[in-house]
């Protein structure tokens, strides 16, 4: 028999579906936006079930998940295009709505009583309607939307393991970490920063040296697989892990603060973007000194890992880049130590209603702003979609073609046009050889946005990925095929002289 709070669990899990399936299965139109990855995760996706693999080198699980979906779908009547598409929006409107499921199994054994608190439900609530979750997280990072309720999962199945060693839970554990690396470059990074805390906290907490030397040597068993996984799966990204670790702190916040070249502005935030955390990680550390007495063994571990584990997410030493994908994860150690100081340290009623109804309010604020500003930016999605449609009509594509485009629109590309298509930054000097056309579309948004590619080349991840996001200037030997108010369409039959390139023929920016 399911009793209360199971109850209660599958009505907050219920609800959060029905939300995501009415914003994503629902309300979504052909065309979402010109920055999205949607059409990033239908084109792996269809190129798996027509031929075979992945045509993006990527983690596979998820367009597995997918695939397997849009199969059953195909079975039922829906052409591939459809059965794709609505594999992957129903998966992303259930996925990140499990998040209250292992966020209830985390407080429930951290709560002193049972049944949990009324007010422990507020966090359980939260999980479900996290900020940037309700849309933006399920349409643009939806790797990261999985990544997170396995990520989740496996803080669960950790605590459990603490608690009490059981073989059972060290075997899901395993399998656990293996989906999260199948699943996400990003979520991996945070599995690894979990495992560092965990090992960290086992350290500075309980002195237990066997204890200690287990989290080592599953961290350091971890780390191999997951290097091993991204070699074989995805070159790129394995590559990617060193160029991180040799060049991370020069884009940093600690880097630019100390950068001769920085602005007086840019150390101002990267001032910020290193006090501020750690003045709110010290104010948790406080917290767990003054009231860790009052935990057993395993709460005072779990506890500590948690606030650690914020910490490394934003260490002032990552490349801001790579921040702002670890900053993702944040909601879950946030979660966790809320729920520690609201059992543990706030025991007036109404100080603990009144700071968990702020902390309520503001998630729900913010994912109806989230709502609200998905809705504004896609008020020209079906004009937009129309003017595709006309390009798509109007230019016959042949197979030896080539559109170059700014970053997200590459798919958007190959989805509806069923064209060749990548960034400038993938562009290399030998291409205009390889392919019959090269086509250059700017998608326009209000204006065509050149903004900060001046005197920049593209030699590391931070400056590629600015050019990425700009539209293509266009040059004096460009032939307009198409233009609109949403789109501007041309030819370029050779190589710009005003393009620079490196040795190996790789673009690398704009001359004057």
């Amino acid at each position: 028999m399911i009793d209360k709070e199971h109850k209660k669990v599958f009505l907050i899990v219920s609800t959060a579906i029905a939300i995501r399936v009415f914003f994503l299965l629902l309300q979504r139109p052909e065309f979402v936006c010109w920055f999205n990855h949607t059409y990033y995760y239908y084109v792996e996706v269809k190129g798996l079930l027509e031929q075979g693999n992945l045509p993006f080198k990527d983690m596979p699980l998820l367009f597995y998940l997918y695939a397997f979906t849009a199969k059953f779908l195909g079975l039922i009547g829906f052409d591939t295009d459809n059965a794709i598409v609505y594999s992957t929006r129903l998966l992303m409107s259930i996925i990140p709505s499990l998040l209250p499921i292992p966020t209830y199994a985390i407080i429930k054994n951290i709560s002193k009583y049972l049944p949990i608190q009324k007010s422990q439900w507020v966090f359980i609530i939260s999980s479900g309607f996290l900020p940037l979750s309700i849309i933006h997280m399920p349409e643009f990072l939806q790797k990261n939307a999985l990544g997170i309720l396995l990520l989740i999962t496996l803080v669960y199945y950790s605590q459990k393991l603490i608690r009490e060693y059981k073989t059972r839970d060290v075997l899901i554990s395993a399998a656990l970490i293996l989906a999260i690396i199948l699943t996400h470059f990003g979520t991996t990074g945070a599995m690894v920063l979990y495992g560092a805390s965990l090992l960290l906290a086992s350290f500075f907490t309980n002195k237990d040296v066997k204890q200690f030397l287990i989290y080592g040597s599953v961290l350091i068993l971890t780390l191999i697989g997951s290097l091993l996984a991204f070699y074989l799966f995805d070159i790129q990204r394995f590559e990617r892990i060193f160029i991180y670790l040799f060049h991370s702190i020069e884009h940093s916040f600690l880097g630019v603060l100390f950068s001769a070249n920085s602005a007086t502005s840019e150390r101002f935030n990267a001032l910020s973007g290193i006090v501020l955390p750690g003045i709110v990680i010290a104010f948790f550390i406080l917290i767990f000194r003054k009231y860790q007495s009052s935990l057993s063994k395993e709460n005072r571990l779990f506890w500590l890992t948690n606030i650690i584990f914020c910490y490394l997410l934003v260490l002032p030493v990552w490349e801001m880049l790579l921040m702002a994908r670890f900053v993702l994860f944040l909601s879950i150690p946030l979660l966790i130590i809320f729920a520690f100081q609201n059992e543990y340290v706030i025991k007036r009623v109404w100080i603990k209603y009144s700071v968990l109804s702020i902390i309520f309010s503001g998630i729900l604020l913010m994912a109806f702003g989230e709502i609200l500003s998905t809705k504004f930016h896609g008020r020209d999605n079906d004009e937009i979609y129309a003017d595709l449609m006309a390009l798509k009509r109007d230019q016959i594509f042949q197979k030896n073609d080539l559109v170059i485009t700014k970053n997200g629109a590459e798919h958007i590309c190959i989805w509806f046009l069923n064209v060749k298509s990548g960034v400038i930054t993938s562009l290399n000097r030998s291409d205009f050889d390889k392919y019959d056309n090269i086509y250059v579309l700017n998608p326009i948004e209000g204006e065509l946005n050149f903004q900060g590619i001046e005197n920049k080349k593209a030699t590391n991840e931070t400056d590629k990925y600015i050019f990425m996001l700009r539209n293509i200037p266009k040059p004096e030997n460009a032939v307009t095929i198409y233009e609109s108010e949403y789109i501007e369409f041309f030819r370029l039959d050779a190589s710009p002289l005003k393009w620079s390139y490196d040795s190996a023929g790789n673009w690398i920016g704009y001359t004057e």
